[in-house]
């Protein structure tokens, strides 16, 4: 009898390979269920939260200036009548989910996308594990399932907060930099980093960053300390940051300046100092359903506080700190140091608790003035406690635990990403663009896409939606916008003064022929980026002027608008 494999001399590597595959496979596929009817299954759905509708009117925007026009996506002309796109920082040009849009198309392209970062997610914890010292693949495995299925990154995501799809990523930026010193370490991490900040500039990307400077500061010394005996120059011991750093910035630059050129410009309004409850607090990481956090004192849904990993995992992380204080001294340093930060992270995301809190603190520098939802750290102090678990003994009842925590965690928080999803169907869209005012608008409950639906109709939806503006659209009850761009079905075209003919229109170049005297208005936003016949139209602009009207006083009877960037600031 032939055996089912003809194993030949030399050929010792195809079992192992065999058995890497089977278990690769096998411990993906609960990671596959767990986020598979929200991505796949419901590809072609409607997530029931109108941020998301946000973030696909920005994938939508710029997958029609790169496929349709071909144009860079500087320029979102669909919302409140056109606003920067690229300089965005919650839209990423080069992320994971931009090659997904561009091939499968807006809507399906988000949704695979989710299935993309958990994946990554599990295996990047499970790398991180490894590296932190857990010696077993089954409890890397079991502690990456507990981390993977928390409720931290599942209400975020469910909430339509796609740039929090970051914090998944998270431990594979933490391993880059835990492995700086290895050979080509630094190539690792300066990606890593540059990946980062062309993902999204955004709250998971900036604490991890800040978190990465301590993380490295511990290694600098560490190191340092070790040469006792031939203690290297000091920028030996940098090295690796700053390779790592000179190939970040080149790479991330565009994405850097331009957003901070924005958020430079449109400033949000400094929130007041805000703390958490320690109920809250406890809530947040021990409730296994959704609870009104306004009964505890907090201003936001649950979406921004739950971040339910198991109360069986928080009494393992108890149990085992308790056993590790009892030879404290002897820990290894990076042990302490982990707890120590675990302590802090939890400390900050109770807000601005104390004037010398940790948050409050952080408020006082640049960029962290601007954040202004301090339970947006909770996630870090699960991510924490889960490394702090790499060091639990090898015990089955351990393993059963950690098993039953995982169960616990996913059964827990299934329903909160898998809810039922009503089928999106795109509108027909019109040859020429125009401004509209409330596109396809049903009350709150009836959640349409509104957004996407106007920008894929070729509608400029004139009731949009851009945080960094700190402006939401206002419908009810009645109408209200920021901008002064008024709607077709308003009486409001295009070219508002009647006087020119539309030659040509695309995102970034727009071509008129003049039909009459006088200035001709058009029906979108002026800002100093524009260029009428190869002239700065508006030098002492903003980027963009949301109630100042784009007038064109040139007599020129061709007239092309094209949208250049500055470099100069205004």
């Amino acid at each position: 009898m032939q055996p089912f494999i003809h194993w030949k001399p030399g050929a010792g590597r195809l079992p192992l390979l065999l058995r890497q595959t089977l278990f690769c496979v096998l411990a993906t596929l609960p990671v596959v269920l767990y986020v598979g009817r929200a991505s796949l299954v419901y590809s072609h759905g409607i997530f029931g939260n109108e941020d998301w509708d946000y973030f696909a009117q920005l994938y939508e925007a710029a997958r029609l200036s790169i496929l349709q026009y071909p144009q860079f996506p500087w320029w979102n002309p669909w919302t409140l009548g056109g606003v920067p796109l690229f300089a965005n920082p919650q839209f990423g040009l080069i992320s994971i989910q931009m090659p997904l849009v561009l091939g499968l198309g807006t809507v399906t392209g988000l949704h695979v996308a989710l299935l993309v970062y958990f994946v990554l997610g599990f295996w990047g914890m499970y790398c991180l594990l490894r590296r932190a010292g857990a010696k077993t693949a089954l409890l890397r495995v079991l502690l990456s399932y507990i981390w993977v299925f928390s409720g931290y990154i599942t209400w975020h995501l469910a909430g339509g907060h796609l740039t929090f799809a970051n914090y998944l990523l998270a431990p594979w930026f933490l391993l880059a930099l835990l492995n700086i010193r290895r050979r080509r370490g630094w190539i690792g991490f300066g990606l890593a980093v540059a990946l980062f900040i062309n993902q999204a500039p955004h709250y998971i990307t900036i604490q991890l960053l800040f978190i990465g400077i301590f993380v490295a500061a511990f290694q600098i010394v560490r190191f340092y300390r070790r040469q006792r005996d031939d203690r290297p120059h000091f920028l030996i011991a940098l090295r690796p940051y700053l390779w790592s750093f000179g190939l970040a910035l080149p790479l991330s630059l565009p994405k850097l300046f331009y957003t901070f050129q924005y958020l430079h410009e449109f400033p949000r309004p400094i929130p007041a100092g805000q703390s958490i409850p320690a109920d809250l607090f406890w809530a947040a990481i021990t409730s296994r359903h959704a609870l009104r956090p306004r009964l505890f004192g907090g201003p936001y849904s649950w979406h921004e506080y739950g971040n339910y990993f198991g109360l069986i995992t928080l009494a393992l992380f108890a149990y085992l700190v308790f056993r590790e204080f009892q030879q404290w001294r002897t820990l290894p340093a990076p042990r302490r140091a982990l707890f120590f930060a675990i302590f802090v992270v939890a400390l900050t995301s109770m807000g601005a608790f104390s004037p010398v809190a940790p948050y409050s603190l952080l408020q006082q520098l640049p960029v962290f003035h601007q954040m202004r939802v301090p339970s947006r750290w909770l996630g870090w102090f699960s991510l924490g406690v889960i490394l702090y678990l790499a060091r639990l003994p090898r015990r089955p009842l351990i393993y059963l635990l950690l098993a039953l925590s995982a169960l616990d965690v996913a059964i827990v928080n299934y329903s909160v990403l898998n809810a039922p999803q009503t089928p999106y169907h795109p509108p027909p869209k019109r040859p020429d663009f125009q401004q509209y005012a409330a596109y396809d608008y049903h009350q709150p409950e009836r959640l349409t896409y509104r957004l996407l639906r106007a920008t894929q109709a070729n509608l400029g939806e004139v009731y949009g939606y851009e945080p960094i503006l700190y402006f939401t659209g206002t419908i009810q009850p009645e109408y209200a916008s920021m901008t002064d761009r008024c709607g077709l079905n308003q009486g409001c075209t295009f070219v508002l003064s009647r006087n020119a003919r539309v030659v040509f229109w695309s995102p970034l170049k727009i071509v008129l022929e003049r039909s009459g005297d006088g200035p001709i208005l058009l029906n979108m936003n002026p800002g100093r980026n524009w260029l009428v016949n190869g002239e700065v139209a508006f030098p002492d602009y903003r980027l963009l002027e949301l109630q100042r009207d784009f007038a064109i006083t040139t007599p020129a009877r061709r007239i092309v608008v094209q949208f250049r960037p500055r470099l100069a600031a205004r």
